[in-house]
């Protein structure tokens, strides 16, 4: 006796050929080769129905969807299978993480979504050789808004940021956002300048103008025939504010006066002495301050140029000059009126001004530098210039936005002034020369951007050896991106050195000891 079992067989049976019907025949052959009468077993297996209807409500970002399934054959689990469209546009298998009957030939199936933000494409397989119908499943925008604060407008630039209900859609929210911004003309248009910042929801426009009126909003289904906008926003962008006096042309006066140049000097043993004197007149750009009232001390007791230097003058300098109280020797007055090179050589970058920082020697008690005498020459070059004094005192040279005062050994510093826009960069050219004594010290510019007491941007540029004007630049870096400008603060300094080191120059047009000088022009600022 032998059963031969058609349980497997029947459950794949397919419709060929448009029928449903099939035929199986059995033939029987012993050891001896004698064959029994064939039979034959007919079995009618129907089509396979599989309709997909009922889906659940879709947003953007969902994870998992609902689908309610009619099919009329069995193991629904592992026959049929869903595909869906993913944002690429092609058709990916749906892990199905749930079956559950719903009637009579009817299943509510639980699948995992593909990534989009279109409107989703779904049909059922049953064993790769039967679609279903597709459906169309529109993806609805979850609660969200956008927001610009006074701090996300910049001047060229504005940061919008996405505010999802469910925070932990923010990022595929943002990668989907496509920003429309209001023109001139009242009418929105489509900007693609733009920058994203997924991983914190947020979106840099740029491409604005400064002092403008905006209006934006987001859509996350762009094109799409049911697209939907966010709320809109309105806002101002700052203004592209320049270098208060960046380039230096519009000056006040701060020194005006003469003073004793070196030691007192005779041509003759025992003789009558003289003093040259040197007389200056020094401007510093308005608006900005440096530290010649401690440098240059009006009040020190010994007002010799050894002890008193402007640490920082202009280069228009109006005039130096050199001169005796006495003729002597038939020699005129010409013969100690000069002006010095190291003045000369200071010319501008651009317009009729720079400034000089310099570090110098200086002293509020300063000692009396003496007499030199010398009988039989007549050239006067290096009486006054020959003796050397010890001086206590070396500074670097600062030029800053504020103000400045010295008094009795104490100095204070008024740095910034009011400012309300938030630069990128600060560019300007200036030329360096190092002491030699310290040929690795370089000349700084810092520069702040402040709101109250809070540092909300910083940057620094170290200026090396240059005997030509040279560009620099300096980025600012922003820390404090949620807080708006109030006050910017640019320190320029001589010297990046706490040590600082100065020579002696003793000769006609000098009597003063002076290091690093840094030369700086035309500083503006981009945004």
């Amino acid at each position: 006796m032998a059963v031969v079992d058609f349980k497997n067989v029947v459950k794949n049976l397919k419709t060929y050929n448009n029928s449903s019907e099939h035929t199986f025949t059995l033939q029987v052959k012993d050891i001896y080769t004698k064959v029994s009468d064939p039979i034959s077993l007919k079995i009618n297996a129907p089509s396979v129905q599989l309709e997909l209807s009922e889906p659940g409500t879709l947003f953007i970002g969902q994870s998992t969807e609902t689908v309610k399934v009619s099919y009329n054959g069995y193991d629904i689990a592992n026959n049929v299978k869903l595909h869906a469209v993913n944002e690429y546009g092609t058709w990916v298998n749906c892990n199905i993480t749930n079956v559950a009957e719903a009637g009579s030939n009817m299943y509510t199936l639980t699948f995992e979504v593909p990534a989009s933000n279109a409107a989703m494409q779904l049909k059922a397989i049953y064993k790769e050789v039967k679609e279903s119908n597709t459906l169309s499943v529109e993806r609805l925008n979850p609660v969200y808004a956008i927001a610009v604060s006074d701090a996300d407008a910049w001047a060229t630039s504005a940061v919008i940021r996405i505010n999802p209900e469910d925070t932990s859609l923010k990022t595929l929210m943002t990668n989907y956002a496509v920003v429309y911004i209001k023109t001139s003309t009242g009418a929105y248009a489509k900007t693609t300048n733009v920058v994203k910042d997924t991983a914190n929801g947020t979106i840099t426009v740029k491409g604005l103008s400064q002092s403008t009126a905006y209006t934006t909003k987001v859509t996350l289904t762009d094109g799409a025939s049911n697209s939907t906008f966010s709320n809109e926003v309105s806002f101002i962008t700052e203004a592209s504010t320049a270098v208060p006096n960046g380039d230096f042309e519009t000056l006040s006066q701060t020194i005006n006066a003469t003073i004793n140049q070196g030691g007192t000097w005779t041509i003759t043993a025992g003789g009558t002495g003289f003093q040259t004197t040197l007389g200056m007149t020094v401007s510093e750009p308005t608006g900005w301050a440096s530290v010649n009232a401690k440098t240059y001390n009006a009040s020190a007791s010994n007002t010799n140029t050894w002890y008193c230097i402007p640490s920082t003058y202009n280069t228009s300098l109006s005039w130096i000059s050199h001169q005796p109280t006495a003729k002597v020797w038939g020699i005129g007055q010409s013969a100690y009126d000069s002006t010095a090179d190291i003045y000369k050589n200071n010319t501008s970058h651009s317009g009729s001004n720079a400034m000089v920082v310099r570090s110098v020697a200086w002293s509020a008690a300063g000692a009396d530098v003496g007499k030199h005498s010398q009988t039989g020459n007549t050239s006067y070059s290096n009486y006054y210039c020959a003796r050397v004094p010890t001086i206590s005192d070396r500074s670097a040279g600062k030029l800053f936005l504020g103000s400045y005062s010295y008094s009795n050994g104490q100095e204070t510093y008024n740095e910034g002034v009011a400012f309300t826009s938030r630069p990128l960069k600060l560019s300007g050219y200036y030329k360096y020369a190092a002491d030699s004594q310290d040929v690795t010290e370089k000349g700084t510019v810092n520069v702040q951007i402040m709101n109250g007491s809070t540092v909300i941007g910083t940057g620094i540029a170290e200026l090396s050896q240059a005997s030509d004007y040279t560009q620099f630049t300096v980025t600012v870096n922003y820390t404090r991106k949620d807080l708006v400008a109030t006050q910017l603060r640019i320190m320029i300094s001589s010297s990046n050195s706490s040590d600082i080191k100065t020579t002696d120059y003793c000769n006609k047009e000098e009597c003063c000891s002076r290091g690093a000088m840094l030369t700086i022009d035309n500083l503006t600022f981009a945004y």
